[in-house]
């Protein structure tokens, strides 16, 4: 991974029956759709992880856990989708101003993305970490 400033909002969205391929497809959709973000960091943003080469800043968008929401009679096809967004920078202000698109772009977002409906997105924590260059 290429050193520099790594910001990580969480993000919880919760959406209706979508696949776990698509969710994360769907929320590459509503990044890239953000004229802000995308005047930023381009089309660099992935699902997973970045190319060794990726020029930076970039995006990297990582779903780390589901949950079915359950009622006493079964699910109710609404799950719970927990991400982490890593912006990668090698500069502090770079990375604080993507990681502020990110969170506009994705804030409170409703809607229909590629034909699933997205109830809802919080962005609920973000954390800052510094990795020094390393000699070599």
């Amino acid at each position: 991974m290429a050193k520099g400033v790594f910001w990580w909002p969480e993000i919880l969205t919760r959406s209706w029956k979508m696949s776990d391929a698509r969710s994360s497809d769907n929320l590459i959709t509503i990044l890239s759709d953000d004229s802000n973000l995308t005047a930023l960091v381009g089309s660099r943003i992935s699902v997973g992880s970045a190319p060794q080469s990726a020029t930076m800043p970039f995006v990297v968008v990582t779903l780390m856990a589901t949950d079915e929401l359950q009622v006493l009679n079964g699910t109710i096809g609404t799950r719970i989708l927990n991400y982490d967004i890593d912006v990668v920078s090698q500069r502090s202000v770079v990375a604080e101003n993507v990681s502020s698109a990110v969170r506009a772009a994705l804030e409170n977002y409703t809607g229909t993305v590629n034909g699933d409906t997205i109830h809802m997105v919080n962005v609920f924590s973000e954390s800052c970490k510094y990795d020094s260059p390393q000699s070599g």
